[in-house]
């Protein structure tokens, strides 16, 4: 912050005093992205383990309009989760199975025809790059392991190819 109010100071010259010219949408999503940036690393934090209600519990409190303001996302978030208990609750996998959310749903893997928009479309729950694992009370997510690479620059660029 004290970078950006020292940039945005006006400079005096010879010629007067100049001004530099700040792109307000950038500088907005640069914001943004330190917010989520932060919250992401303070839920990772505070994360027990990667089970459904504990991730809609804690990301519904980041994208409050007391943390980043996008409390849309919640609802998304919760269409999500209730669609994969859903499934979870139709398609009774195995206690301890760990199977790709896709394989789950539709007995066979289906490849996105466009995997990153439907990661974003889809709160992170890509079907197949999301496992599985249901326990006796719990259902567990998570990516698989060699797709992190890739979700994370998606994360880290969303726009970019």
């Amino acid at each position: 912050m004290e970078f950006i109010k020292s940039f945005l100071e006006p400079v005096k010259t010879d010629n007067g005093v100049v001004r530099f010219q700040i792109d307000g949408v950038n500088v907005s999503n640069m914001f943004y992205s330190i917010a989520l940036y932060r919250s992401i690393q303070e839920f990772a934090r505070t994360l027990n383990e990667p089970e459904l209600s504990e991730i809609l519990d804690k990301f519904s409190s980041i994208y409050s309009i007391k943390n980043l303001g996008i409390g849309v996302n919640s609802y998304f978030l919760e269409r999500d989760v209730t669609n994969i208990r859903e499934t979870v609750d139709e398609k009774k996998p195995m206690i301890g199975m760990k199977i790709l959310l896709g394989e789950l749903k539709h007995g066979q893997l289906r490849k996105s025809v466009s995997a990153k928009r439907n990661f974003f479309a889809h709160s992170g729950f890509l079907q197949e790059y999301t496992l599985i694992d249901v326990s006796e009370e719990k259902i567990c997510v998570r990516w698989i392991e060699d797709k992190k690479r890739e979700i994370e620059r998606w994360i880290r660029d969303p726009e970019r190819n």
